[in-house]
């Protein structure tokens, strides 16, 4: 049976309509799926958080890879899709750089659309660049449709001895990723909006660790940019993912980035070894009375 609950309306702030519940569905899996509306919801206010890009590797030598970019983090509210079926796309990971200063590939960019139309779109952050492209860190992802934030840039590291980039923070809600840090000279920079730090640099000992991701549970505290070697790691925004530690995995392998968003941090002198990649995107999608992002009743609600 259906139940009439009042239901905010960000043009008019007025009017009954009806609603099955108070819910919300969280897609997880990178790739492509589609989700009917359920009976009775005619507004939904939807989360897109792009994935975090992929380290670059190093040659072996005194060369080192960047680190990834931070994947962007977009929102739409209220949108009308009573009767609908979306297409949900949740982006991948960005890979690491396979070996011997290779390039890590971008984070894949998250959507929602219905009958083609996009009602919500993040982009991805770009992948660390290898030592033999100059190690350049990673793009950060953009906002392509809605609001929200940019993901973070990452740290460049191939023209630094033995000293790679930190992956960058995942977008925020009202704010930005922090940058990775461009070596192992200055720590990472901190998110702003919610959004996830950047990672400090790493060195001769350890690969340059991963950014902090974003929580999909509204805007939080904003992530703090990590600092010293090794373990500098950025900090997960809004309750999201810390990033791995530098030198976990192998002696001079970056970290990871953190879920949601963040990129991985750099390689530094392991020829044949890869990169490690960025944090994978996410969809969530909320309804019910005066539910909105940023942070309007966006706690966990399952029911």
């Amino acid at each position: 049976m259906m139940t009439l609950v009042r239901s905010f309306n960000i043009l008019d702030n007025a009017g009954w309509t009806s609603s099955s519940a108070t819910s919300e569905s969280i897609f997880s899996t990178p790739g492509t799926s589609s989700w009917v509306v359920p009976l009775g919801v005619d507004y939904v206010s939807i989360l897109c958080i792009a994935g975090g890009g992929g380290a670059g590797s190093s040659d072996g030598g005194e060369r080192s890879g960047g680190g990834g970019g931070g994947g962007a983090l977009s929102y739409a509210n209220m949108v009308a899709v009573a009767g609908a079926t979306l297409s949900i796309v949740v982006g991948n990971a960005g890979a690491g750089g396979l070996k011997d200063g290779y390039n890590g590939s971008s984070g894949g960019r998250s959507y929602v659309s219905s009958s083609a139309v996009i009602l919500c779109r993040a982009n991805g952050g770009g992948g660390g660049f290898g030592s033999l492209a100059g190690g350049g860190g990673g793009t950060g992802g953009v906002v392509s449709v809605g609001t929200g934030g940019a993901g973070g840039l990452g740290g460049t590291g191939g023209n630094v001895i033995l000293s790679a980039g930190g992956g960058a923070g995942g977008g925020g809600y009202s704010g930005t990723g922090g940058a990775g840090a461009n070596g192992y000279v200055t720590p990472g920079g901190a998110g702003t909006g919610g959004g996830g730090g950047g990672a400090a640099g790493g060195d001769e000992s350890a690969g340059a660790p991963g950014g902090g991701g974003t929580g999909i549970y509204g805007q939080g505290t904003s992530g703090a940019g990590g600092v010293g070697l090794m373990v500098g790691y950025g900090y997960g925004g809004s309750g999201g993912v810390t990033g791995s530690a530098g030198g976990v995995i192998k002696e001079r392998i970056g970290g990871a980035g953190g879920n949601y968003g963040a990129g991985a941090g750099g390689n530094t002198g392991t020829p044949g070894d890869p990169a490690q990649p960025g944090a994978q995107g996410v969809v969530r999608i909320i309804w019910g009375e005066g539910r909105y992002f940023p942070s309007a009743n966006t706690n966990q609600i399952v029911g």
